[in-house]
């Protein structure tokens, strides 16, 4: 990422905690979960239901091309007839900045935001959502710009180039600010109200009951906040539980040792060879001519490969400055206990779990990350220690119906077998396809495997991918959005179908896939 930086989980953390007023005294001697929200919308305890997810959305492009808006459109035709939205995170492009939420984020989905006497578009920290818009932060949504005494020559010199080649990397004079700015649009962001204000904000919000505490009343049309970064909530008595990825996703630091040093020379020399492709195609890409579409194309693919080349940095960037850090053991240690309090209630029928990082994808630029190996080593251990907290466990059935990410930028379902932890068998989906830069699947396929002692182990199996294919004129770009359907009875049963923006031949084309069963 030339322009961004990923802080400390440490400031994340501390940060969304004086947003939300983490276990302050007002919430405490009311006995509020600041952690659990409630769908205030007389339909809740209906068995079947549907619900719509998306995720990697927040690059509307060039006028020409924009995908986000084409997938918004398919969102659209389903709007009457789901009961809420799941975004997997990466709301707004690059570094989650304000001035980028009006064209990344509101415009495109102005249908779903209840609109108001302001003059349009509405105040990113003032959206009101008509159905429920239940979001996880992304990696984007947290990126910070680097120092402004280089970042002010770095993005003059991009904005000339970006004039000239009528490209949009939607980067503007600000960042997240440690997700400051997602707080402000998604969460209920309590830290400016006075003592009194809290005491009557709490009184008027927090007024739903879940077990023995009071949680969030989300309200369509009007109050439509969420309590805090990561959180719950049930519906048709199924257990949805949403994480923050973004805070157990880190690589352990390189040893101190001459094996360490070795590495650490290799990884320098993989990042200056990077460096150096990234220049040229920037600089190839500036010699384009966007009145010809096939130009045109052309850019869309170095725009791709740009990016591609930005996660190898990131990831490259993670390793060599990875320290003895802060780790969000109490987010981890309440999904632990959220899991087992779920499967502690036999009015649950099923849970599903989602989250911005996803632990497996055959996504060409994601499955080999080491941030993609910490979150699936991090979620094998919860899991572990849930089931041995279980008494009774029925293994036949997995701990999770569904997991749900994003990060990928495609759709995929891959099927987990013995793994050897207790993250076996179970359907994952990834949703990431909802606008930025759709990718190829892996050159090697399918299959995923791990050496495990002195054996390979196949731990998990694509059994769709719908991403970039083709090459030239023939290049195809599928981007998706996803409509699940939730039926069954003591245990429930999901009809999955994927939605279908694709961009070929200089056209668009909306499509439905064949849909399938999980469960």
């Amino acid at each position: 990422m030339k322009f961004a930086f990923d802080p400390p989980i440490s400031d994340k953390i501390a940060r969304m905690q004086q947003r939300v007023r983490w276990q302050d005294e007002a919430f405490r001697i009311r006995k509020i979960d600041q952690t659990q929200l409630n769908i205030d919308d007389r339909q809740g305890n209906n068995s079947e239901f549907s619900f719509l997810v998306v995720g990697d959305t927040g690059c509307n492009g060039n006028k020409q091309y924009s995908p986000q808006q084409q997938v918004a459109q398919l969102m659209l035709q389903h709007q009457n007839e789901v009961s809420f939205i799941l975004h997997t995170g990466d709301v707004v492009y690059e570094v989650g900045s304000k001035e980028y939420y009006p064209q990344n984020f509101i415009h495109p989905y102005q249908e779903f935001i209840v609109s108001n006497k302001m003059p349009p578009p509405t105040p990113y920290d003032r959206i009101t959502f008509k159905i429920p818009f239940l979001l996880v932060p992304g990696n984007h949504d947290y990126y910070n710009l680097s120092l402004p005494q280089s970042i002010l020559a770095q993005v003059a010199k991009s904005l000339r180039w970006l004039k000239r080649s009528g490209s949009n990397l939607n980067l503007g004079l600000f960042g997240s600010d440690v997700g400051e700015i997602y707080a402000k649009a998604f969460l209920d962001y309590t830290a400016d109200l006075t003592t009194e204000e809290l005491a009557h904000h709490l009184d008027r919000h927090y007024t739903a009951k879940f077990q023995d505490s009071l949680c969030l009343n989300y309200q369509p049309h009007r109050f439509t906040r969420l309590p805090n970064r990561y959180y719950s909530f049930r519906y048709g008595n199924l257990d949805f539980i949403a994480l923050d990825s973004n805070t157990f996703n880190t690589p352990v630091p390189i040893a101190d040792t001459p094996e360490g040093a070795k590495l650490r020379e290799q990884l320098i020399a993989q990042l200056e060879t990077l460096d150096r492709q990234y220049e040229q195609l920037k600089s190839n890409s500036q010699k384009l001519d966007l009145g010809n579409p096939f130009q045109q194309d052309l850019m869309n693919d170095y725009q791709l490969k740009l990016h591609q080349i930005s996660d190898k940095q990131k990831n490259i960037h993670q390793k060599l400055q990875a320290e003895d850090i802060s780790f969000d053991y109490e987010q981890l240690n309440w999904f632990k206990n959220k899991l087992i309090s779920s499967w502690s209630d036999s009015t649950v029928r099923g849970r599903i779990l989602y989250f911005h990082h996803s632990p497996y994808v055959t996504e060409s630029t994601k499955y080999q990350l080491e941030e993609t190996l910490k979150v699936r080593h991090h979620l094998r251990q919860i899991l572990n220690q849930v089931t041995q907290t279980l008494k009774g466990y029925n293994q036949s059935r997995p701990l999770l119906d569904l997991v749900i990410s994003g990060h990928a930028h495609c759709f995929e379902h891959l099927y987990t077998f013995d793994t050897g932890y207790a993250d076996s068998d179970i359907n994952w989906l990834i949703c990431g396809a909802g606008g930025h830069s759709v990718r190829r699947q892996r050159l090697e396929g399918g299959i995923l495997t791990e050496i495990q002692g002195a054996k390979t182990r196949e731990v998990a199996r694509s059994r769709l991918f719908l991403g970039c294919k083709g090459h030239g004129i023939y290049k195809k770009r599928p981007y998706s959005c996803l409509r699940i359907d939730v039926g069954g009875e003591n245990r429930s049963q999901f009809q999955i179908r994927p939605l279908v923006a694709e961009q070929a031949y200089q056209n668009w084309y909306h499509y439905q896939p064949d849909s399938f069963a999980i469960g």
